[in-house]
């Protein structure tokens, strides 16, 4: 039997590194995959972090969906007031204020 703990947490890693490396497609990828562990396990102390990575890629001219950027990012926030995680409520909030601007 294999074990999915912290999956969500390692395929964000991963996604930030390809975002790093300049590898989107890779970043989104695992970003998604990280999102689905996160609903299908119950394991979601990382979601926000998960959402507001979305929300950055989703706002890169190569994704170029601002609407959909925007939703990812205030999700963040939402779920990390609901979890009480001050520090990743300002990492998305930063995000989104630097992003609109």
């Amino acid at each position: 039997m294999q074990s999915l703990a912290f999956m969500p947490y390692l395929l964000g890693l991963l996604a930030e590194a390809h975002m790093k490396a300049g590898l989107q497609s890779e970043a989104m990828k695992a970003v998604k995959d990280a999102i689905a562990t996160a609903e299908s396990t119950g394991e979601r102390f990382y979601s926000a972090e998960l959402f507001r990575l979305q929300g950055e890629l989703l706002a890169q001219p190569s994704f170029g969906q601002p609407e959909k950027a925007e939703n990812a990012f205030r999700m963040a926030i939402k779920i990390a007031k609901q979890q009480g995680a001050l520090s990743l409520e300002r990492k998305a909030t930063a995000s989104l204020r630097r992003w609109a601007g």
